[in-house]
């Protein structure tokens, strides 16, 4: 009796092992507003025998609408950029991710927004990349040994600065505001 049941929590835990090395496809759909190109792209950088070479793992022609559809297999987590031709994006994709996104070309890292099953990782990334870009020299006067009360002082002025600038997008574009609230 010992035996078979430790027979059994093997095949179990191989058999959960094996699934989680199973292939699984990751979709990554949406819209743009104001395109930049006619297509877009799924792609990564891997360093090849001459150099980097750029893998492209889906593309799909936008429609009149300006949507896509890209879809691909994955058996492990992949750092990957999403192209539109003119700007790139960074995304974090895990087998199984159902992405939905939405942007506007004009201020395409501001208006990038991300739904779906994967969506909260990747709104994250694309959050850090903006606070980056907008406040690089904010952040680059941070010292170790800052209190830890102006340091979060600090991140609420960045934060707000964000905000202020999203307000000031959807005044610009007012068709965003369903973008940005998800309807």
């Amino acid at each position: 009796m010992k035996n078979q049941i430790r027979t059994i929590i093997l095949l179990s835990a191989s058999a959960l092992f094996c699934q989680n090395l199973t292939a699984q496809n990751v979709k990554l759909s949406g819209k743009i507003i104001s395109p930049n190109s006619d297509s877009v792209f799924l792609q990564y950088s891997e360093r090849g025998e001459s150099g980097w070479e750029v893998i492209v793992l889906a593309s799909d022609a936008l429609n009149k609408q300006g949507e896509f559809q890209l879809e691909t297999s994955l058996d492990s987590a992949k750092s990957v950029m999403f192209f539109d031709g003119l700007e790139a994006t960074s995304l974090y994709l895990l087998p199984g991710d159902d992405i939905q996104l939405s942007l506007h070309t004009a201020y395409f890292d501001e208006t990038i927004r991300y739904y779906g099953k994967g969506a909260e990782r990747n709104n994250a990334i694309a959050a850090l990349a903006i606070v980056g870009e907008m406040n690089s020299s904010s952040l680059a006067g941070l010292d170790e040994k800052m209190d830890t009360t102006a340091l979060f002082e600090r991140v609420d002025e960045i934060t707000m600065k964000v905000q202020n600038t999203i307000d000031g997008y959807e005044e610009l574009f007012p068709e965003m505001s369903t973008v940005w609230s998800g309807k």
